[in-house]
């Protein structure tokens, strides 16, 4: 399923950041809240990435993208890139092993 247009997709920087995160290759997903909220027509408020790239190749994309990349939480591998008007944080994509409803393994 591909995700409808929404304004949010076109903020300053967002196109170098998922071209920074090989996107064109299928490699980065939209994720969390922005999904349901484009398909049911709301304004995203935030907006997560889930690329395959490990953290550091991730942070190595962001800079070469002139991105100031952040270490946000360094369990999950989260960074959060800065774009001109609103953070985007970037989770590597990862298989739960367990998980308790909340929280997984």
């Amino acid at each position: 399923m591909k995700l409808p247009k929404a304004d949010w997709q076109e903020r300053p920087g967002m196109a170098e950041l998922l071209a920074a995160l090989s996107a064109a290759d299928g490699e980065t997903r939209y994720v969390g809240g922005c999904v349901p909220e484009t398909l049911l027509g709301l304004a995203g408020r935030g907006v997560d990435l889930g690329p395959r790239l490990e953290p550091r190749e991730a942070v190595k994309g962001l800079r070469e993208a002139a991105t100031r990349p952040v270490r946000t939480a360094t369990a999950p591998g989260t960074v959060t890139a800065v774009l001109k008007g609103a953070p985007v944080e970037i989770t590597t994509l990862r298989r739960a092993v367990s998980t308790d409803g909340r929280r997984a393994t």
